[in-house]
């Protein structure tokens, strides 16, 4: 998930998954966003992936309160309402080249942070916050 704030931003992956196999996880997330800085993303993954992004964003704002929500967030940072045809537009735009360039400023070690809930113990949260390292 991506949260915008007034002065920065946060690239989120969340797994719901068995505490056995989170380090696992935590080494295939670390891959695949590494993947995202090294290599082009497909054209089909992309191009399923913006449609996706297109049909989610619609079911959302099918609902009230959801769209209310939607809105709120961007009035209080910007002062400026969305546009929904607008961001489709700017999503439909974007390229494999402008996902890798934006990749190799984001997923970088120093900007990681590791959050885990769950029975783990210390020296296992430390081994995969070494993970991160990888980015």
């Amino acid at each position: 998930g991506v949260k915008r704030y007034s002065d920065t931003g946060a690239f989120m992956v969340n797994a719901g998954i068995d505490h056995k196999k989170a380090r696992e996880t935590v080494s295939l997330i670390v891959k695949e966003l590494r993947n995202l800085k090294e290599k082009s993303v497909p054209h089909g993954e992309l191009k399923r992936a913006k449609e996706y992004f297109r049909v989610q964003l619609s079911l959302a704002l099918e609902d009230t309160l959801d769209h209310m929500l939607w809105l709120g967030e961007p009035v209080i940072m910007t002062d400026k309402i969305p546009d929904k045809k607008d961001i489709i537009k700017k999503i439909m735009a974007v390229s494999s080249a402008d996902i890798k360039r934006v990749a190799k400023n984001i997923f970088v070690p120093s900007g990681a942070n590791l959050a885990i809930i769950g029975p783990l113990k210390d020296k296992e949260q430390k081994n995969m916050e070494k993970e991160l390292g990888n980015l």
